[in-house]
């Protein structure tokens, strides 16, 4: 297994909340759907770009015939702007109906230059190191760059502490912090039961359909 470090930068605003009665709630972090249906688009591995936009999962289709996998994606230095817009459903380009009371909603959106960390793990070596890809509501643009750590030649087995953000979608997880993130929540420091590979005192958690 090939095992790369990433870092993705925004290049633009990117807007991922989701409405609640409080206003739209951005979590920091980013659901490794999001990021995985983001990459495969821009490799041209995929024509339906609705998880780029929704970041709503499909494990079904999206991780099918992947040979890669991305982590979450952990902020390391996330920044926000305050706004406030006039809503209606969730779309990302707000109207009013008629006859519809006009309604005040503040949102977060992440800031261009934000930065986040996480690793991919591939069964082959990627063919780029820098690649721009499209995130959120408004497929706004980013970067992501990735660095080999190395190659993991033997697959282990048993109860870890991972080096990275858990998707519990993803891998069995038993012990953790939940991040409460959309669609469904995250786990920082987790602990899994499963399949794993050591690289440089760094312990990665593998998806069943890389296995």
């Amino acid at each position: 297994m090939y095992v790369y470090r990433y870092i993705l930068k925004a290049l633009d605003f990117i807007y991922f909340a989701r409405k609640t009665l409080v206003g739209d709630i951005t979590p920091p972090y980013i659901h490794a759907t999001a990021i995985n249906a983001a990459i495969q688009s821009a490799l041209n591995l995929r024509k339906d770009d609705r998880y780029v936009t929704f970041n709503e999962p499909n494990y079904n289709t999206l991780f099918s015939n992947s040979f890669f996998y991305a982590t979450p994606a952990r902020p390391s230095n996330v920044s926000y702007i305050n706004q406030g817009i006039t809503a209606n459903q969730e779309k990302y380009v707000f109207s009013v109906e008629k006859g519809e009371i006009l309604r005040f909603q503040p949102i977060k959106i992440f800031t261009p230059l934000s930065e986040w960390k996480g690793f991919i793990i591939s069964t082959k070596e990627l063919n780029f190191k820098k690649l721009k890809i499209r995130l959120g509501r408004g497929k706004s643009l980013a970067e992501i760059t990735v660095s080999l750590k190395g190659v993991a030649e033997d697959i282990k087995s048993g109860r870890i502490a991972l080096s990275h953000t858990g998707d519990p979608l993803n891998m069995k997880i038993v012990r953790g912090i939940m991040i409460n993130t959309m669609p469904y929540p995250l786990v920082e420091n987790p602990t899994i039961e499963g399949s794993y590979i050591e690289i440089d005192n760094l312990f990665i958690g593998l998806p069943h359909f890389l296995l």
